[in-house]
C-alpha cells in the first residue's frame, strides 16, 4: 500500500516540480489528535521520500474535503466509498492510488487514498 503512494506520488515529483507543500486530508472521522497520530508515520515516510513537507488539511465535512479537491486545495486525500464515488461523479480526473482489502484480499466497504 505504501510502495504504491510512494510511486504515484514520486513520479508526480519528477513531472512536477513542488514549489510548495503537498497537502493531505484524511476523512473527517475522529479529533484532529487521533488523525494526526494514524497519519503522521506514513506522512514522514513520505516527506523523506518526496523530500517534500505535507500538510494534514483538517475539514469538518466530506463536502469541503470535496470541494478542496476539485479546487486543487488539496493533494491527495483519504476518503470512504460514499466520497469516493461523489467525488468521481463531480472530478473525472481522480485516481485511485490505493484501495484496501480484506483477509481474504476481496474488495469490500473500505476507504481509498486519491490524488
Amino acid at each position: 500500500m505504501l510502495r504504491a503512494i510512494i510511486f504515484i506520488l514520486l513520479f508526480n515529483s519528477f513531472l512536477f516540480s513542488f514549489d510548495r507543500n503537498l497537502i493531505f486530508a484524511p476523512l473527517p472521522l475522529e479529533d484532529k489528535k487521533t488523525m494526526y497520530l494514524r497519519f503522521s508515520p506514513m506522512l514522514d515516510v513520505l516527506e523523506k521520500k518526496l523530500n517534500t513537507k505535507i500538510d494534514i488539511n483538517y475539514n469538518s465535512s466530506y463536502d469541503e474535503i470535496l470541494e478542496k479537491f476539485i479546487k486543487g486545495k488539496i493533494d491527495f486525500a483519504y476518503l470512504g466509498p460514499l466520497p469516493y464515488l461523489t467525488l468521481e461523479q463531480k472530478f473525472k480526473h481522480i485516481k485511485p492510488i490505493v484501495n484496501f482489502k480484506n483477509k481474504k484480499g476481496e474488495g469490500s466497504y473500505t476507504c481509498s487514498f486519491v490524488i
